[in-house]
């Protein structure tokens, strides 16, 4: 059987999540779910499909939690044995029906789904020390702090890679798909410790730690080189009207051309939005 996980990691209205479960409720698909405990706690309903509420924990914008709790969910579901794993936020909806989901990844089953681009311009991001993750100030202050904790750092020579080696950083979305050959690399004891050791206490490393590893798996894998086959990201985001735009039902008509296409999630949208599209792929 080929068999996949969900990796939900979720605040606030549980409704979002619930339709998706509603809509791949299957045996072959289960669910790994993070509710911030800063939110109540939810229930999730299945027939099929198993639900793991995993332990939680505060999340907070721009520090290391929110990698920390990936991590977690990933060695979490890895012991379930998945060919592939989706790591999707609270606020995501499949845009596939179960079947057209295990055909499409079935047929990739070597690739992965990662938003990936090499670039040093947010080496700062993990290069210094940050310990002001739970201030509760709006993000843009929270940034511009981020900035002047990074030149002062500068100032004063602080590297926290300096031992590290020629690492390559990279950037990306947050939110990928990853097959079972990648996952028990990055759950390997050895690598797991570097990879937590390298972004704890960084700045937005969520959209930098993956990324940095598959572009260093000589570095972070004892066993060689992963084998890395990047494919197209298959999620449908819309960065021109939103950071990012948050889809409604009045959207609705404009998406029923991309069901059972290419994207397999899309990010993010309202939950009478999501329930529409899961009575639509049912």
């Amino acid at each position: 059987m080929f068999k996949q996980a969900i990796l939900v990691e979720g605040h606030g209205n549980p409704n979002i999540t619930q339709a998706m479960i509603n809509l791949l409720d299957s045996d072959s698909i289960d669910f790994y779910i993070h509710w911030d405990l800063k939110s109540a706690k939810p229930s999730f309903l299945s027939n099929y499909s198993k639900i793991h509420l995993v332990p939680r924990r505060k999340v907070y914008w721009g520090g290391q939690s929110l990698t920390f709790v990936t991590l977690d969910l990933i060695k979490f579901a890895i012991q379930g044995e998945y060919d592939f794993y989706h790591i999707v936020s609270g606020q995501d909806m499949c845009l596939m029906d179960k079947q057209h989901f295990e055909t499409f990844f079935k047929n990739h089953y070597k690739s992965n789904f990662i938003d990936l681009h090499n670039t040093s311009e947010y080496l700062w991001r993990v290069k210094y020390f940050y310990f002001f993750e739970k201030l509760n100030i709006p993000r843009r202050l929270i940034y511009e702090l981020a900035l002047m904790n990074a030149k002062i750092q500068s100032f004063l020579r602080i590297d926290r890679l300096r031992n590290r080696g020629s690492l390559h950083i990279g950037k990306g979305e947050h939110w990928a798909s990853i097959n079972k050959d990648l996952a028990k690399k990055i759950c390997n004891k050895s690598s797991f410790e570097k990879i937590k050791a390298i972004f704890k206490d960084t700045f937005i490393s969520d959209e930098m730690w993956l990324q940095t590893v598959v572009l260093n798996p000589d570095y972070f894998f004892d066993n060689g080189s992963a084998i890395f086959n990047n494919a197209e990201k298959t999620r449908l985001i819309d960065w021109s009207r939103g950071n990012p735009y948050v889809f409604n039902e009045e959207d609705f008509k404009n998406l029923v051309n991309e069901l059972n296409g290419e994207y397999a999630f899309i990010r993010k949208v309202e939950p009478s939005l999501a329930k529409k599209i899961a009575l639509a792929l049912k």
